[in-house]
């Protein structure tokens, strides 16, 4: 599955403020081969972090299946660029 993943996905599944949303959000993202983040996306995620001072991620990105920075941030399909 491909998943373009807005900010109330991302927060949930870092926040994990609702756990039945929380779940669901974590588990969504695990799922996807590929997740799309907007620039628009990962500054509202950067905003809605730094605004909550007690945010306190209780996951990490590796922990939807990227063993480094470099894996996780791969691009692939025919959007790419190539070369």
């Amino acid at each position: 599955m491909r998943l373009a993943a807005d900010t109330n996905v991302l927060i949930r599944a870092a926040v994990a403020d609702d756990p039945k949303q929380a779940r669901l959000a974590q588990s969504t993202l695990e799922k996807a081969e590929l997740i799309a983040v907007t620039p628009t996306t990962l500054c509202e995620f950067v905003w809605c972090s730094r605004a909550d001072t007690a945010f306190q991620p209780k996951i990490s990105p590796r922990q939807f299946g990227g063993s480094s920075p470099a894996q996780t941030s791969r691009r692939t399909g025919p959007w790419s660029r190539q070369g």
